[in-house]
């Protein structure tokens, strides 16, 4: 099917979820097992983004299981409050299994997460792996290994990219990396307290002085 203009213009975040139930912009409309908006805080500082919605997480919310325990346990060793945060994927569909989104959907979906990014005015992105780069800033031939540990900017707002969750929980010896990716994050958060000031009406977000690394406590 032709794909469709999404106009979030005047979209107040509390409809957000009607308004996916209802979007039919793209093909994934026709097949999908239902629609997700995303979990945590309207309030939130730290914006995490995953690259898609499983198929077999009917009704369970952007993530569960393995990969919800070990982001809660992430960003517990933070020290972020789950006030502080919000996880959404780059498309709102859950699909069929099988089917993967099309180029043209993920980037029809995007505006979506765009309209979520401006509502959130998040301190920091954190772009969970080459898929979600690639949708924020374009395809690469560049390895996951030389997107990491850079600050870049997404939307006017700082941002960096690391590993996803489901390589994690397959290697959980790369969580050592996905801390250092996170730690160059909240250093950087830390040090431009513009950027981490909290807009009038929402929560702030704690950071700790010397965090300490999850791995020891979340692999699987």
């Amino acid at each position: 099917m032709p794909i469709q203009h999404i106009d979030v213009n005047d979209l107040r975040w509390e409809q957000g979820p009607e308004q996916l139930a209802q979007c039919q912009a793209c093909g994934l409309h026709s097949e999908r097992l239902g629609t997700e908006w995303g979990q945590g805080s309207e309030r939130a500082r730290w914006l995490f983004v995953t690259a898609g919605l499983h198929a077999d997480d009917l009704d369970q919310g952007t993530l569960q299981g393995q990969e919800l325990a070990l982001l809660q346990s992430i960003w517990a060793a933070m020290g972020l409050d789950p006030a502080d945060v919000f996880v959404t994927s780059i498309t709102k569909c859950r699909p069929a299994p099988g089917r993967a989104p099309t180029h043209a959907e993920v980037d029809t979906c995007l505006a979506y997460l765009r309209h979520q990014h401006q509502c959130l005015a998040p301190a920091m992105v954190v772009a969970m792996g080459l898929p979600v780069a690639h949708a924020l800033w374009g395809s690469s031939k560049q390895a996951l290994a030389q997107w990491r540990a850079e600050v870049r900017e997404w939307q006017g707002t700082p941002a960096i990219v690391t590993y996803p969750l489901d390589a994690l929980l397959r290697r959980p010896i790369d969580q050592t990396k996905v801390w250092a990716d996170l730690c160059v994050a909240l250093e950087h958060v830390a040090n431009n307290p513009q950027a981490a000031a909290t807009p009038a009406g929402a929560a702030s977000s704690t950071q700790p002085s010397s965090p300490s690394s999850p791995t020891s406590e979340s692999q699987t």
